[in-house]
């Protein structure tokens, strides 16, 4: 791993990258698919990981204002600089503080996953996003 060390099972970031341990900005959420796939989404503002079951993705995330009809949701739009077909769009719509998981590039699912945010959760550590998952 360039740039991180682990130490003790902690990692240790050196200054410029971000670090979302104990960050106020970042929010845990998590749901459960119709196949009972579980989903952990968490929000360290420009960065974000995802765990759907076994897979774990970190990345960057943009974010876009207005959803369908909901001119004040806010899209979240997961690796939004690679391939429109990889990227994950996960939408909060006015006046909830859940989430929908609503898939993976052009084709959405047809029922969004819901992802509740878990209070006092504790956030990963978030390496840089140019860091692969471990």
């Amino acid at each position: 791993m360039t740039g991180v060390a682990l130490l003790a099972g902690l990692a240790l970031a050196p200054p410029g990258f971000a670090q979302a341990a104990h960050h106020q900005s970042c929010q845990v959420f998590k749901g459960t698919d119709k196949a009972g796939l579980a989903i952990t989404f968490e929000d360290h503002g420009t960065g974000y990981m995802l765990q759907r079951g076994k897979t774990l993705t970190r990345g960057e995330l943009n974010t876009e204002r207005g959803w369908k009809n909901d001119e004040d949701a806010t899209l979240f739009i997961l690796d939004w600089r690679g391939p429109e077909s990889l990227q994950v769009r996960i939408v909060r719509q006015t006046g909830t503080r859940n989430l929908r998981y609503l898939g993976q590039g052009q084709q959405p699912l047809r029922r969004p996953v819901i992802l509740r945010p878990v209070p006092g959760a504790r956030c990963t550590l978030l390496a840089s996003a140019a860091e692969p998952a471990p």
